[in-house]
């Protein structure tokens, strides 16, 4: 009985279309929306980047001088050669 019930599952087995895989349904995507995959591609580099951000900055964003930035300009080193004004 178990050989026929194998036989029988191995048959069906065949019959059955192949699934297509994953990265054929994502080129097949591609190949058809070409815009489309340029904006998922884009979304997906925002993802990354905002979930590295920290690894990529070298300085604190919430560190700030501000008594620094309003403060007027220190003339303690010469003028530049360019004129303004």
């Amino acid at each position: 009985m178990a050989s026929a019930y194998s036989a029988v599952a191995a048959v069906v087995a065949d019959d059955l279309p192949r699934r297509a895989s994953r990265l054929s349904i994502v080129w097949g995507f591609c190949r058809r929306n070409p815009l489309g995959a340029f904006g998922a591609l884009v979304g997906i580099v925002m993802m990354v980047m905002a979930a590295a951000a920290e690894l990529m900055t070298s300085y604190d964003p919430t560190a700030n001088d501000f008594g620094a930035m309003l403060s007027a300009p220190v003339s303690s080193r010469p003028p530049s050669g360019r004129r303004s004004g």
